[in-house]
Parts: C-alpha cells; sequence; structure tokens
C-alpha cells in the first residue's frame, strides 16, 4: 500500500514539475517517465501504473489539479477497497480454523 501511494504521488508530482518546467508535450513526458522509473529504483517502491500517470500528466495541455483531484480520489478509494478486501478475507480465514 506504501507503494502504491508514494509512487502514484511522486509520478504526478513529477508529471506536473516536468509539465511547468518544458510544457506539454513529448520531451516532457519521456523525461517525466525516466524520473519515476529512476524514483521508483532508488527507493524500491515498484508500481509499473505510477509511469503511465507520469507520462500522461506530460502530455496535459490544460490544468493539472483536476486530474491530480481525480488521481488522489482514485487512489483513496483503491487503498479502502483493498482495506475492505483484506479485512473480509481475514474474517473468512478465522473462521475457517474455529
Amino acid at each position: 500500500m506504501r507503494t502504491l501511494f508514494f509512487a502514484q504521488l511522486a509520478a504526478v508530482l513529477i508529471g506536473i514539475l516536468m509539465l511547468k518546467l518544458i510544457g506539454p508535450g513529448h520531451i516532457a513526458a519521456l523525461i517525466a517517465m525516466a524520473c519515476i522509473i529512476i524514483f521508483m529504483l532508488v527507493f524500491n517502491m515498484m508500481h509499473p501504473p505510477a509511469v503511465s500517470t507520469a507520462l500522461s500528466v506530460g502530455f496535459v495541455t490544460g490544468s493539472v489539479l483536476p486530474l491530480f483531484l481525480i488521481a488522489l480520489i482514485l487512489l483513496v478509494l483503491l487503498i479502502i477497497v483493498q482495506k475492505m478486501m483484506l479485512d473480509f478475507l481475514d474474517g473468512k480465514q478465522k473462521k475457517r480454523i474455529i
């Protein structure tokens, strides 16, 4: 869960940084993609979908805030669903033991 959260957050922030520094386009997307891969390798947080997040933010031509908020909301929802499923599966496993 830590990997998912921090890799996606870093991908969005790196994508926004490249977008602001270079402008929208292939170069910004390429550099954002390379940077997030290096970030994930250095911090041992491999989450491949984060690469596509950085790539897509680098191509954005409008405001990135709505995209960031949507990504953040989806991330929170995914974490909640994952936690619920883990609790559900853990409860089923305890019933088998008893």
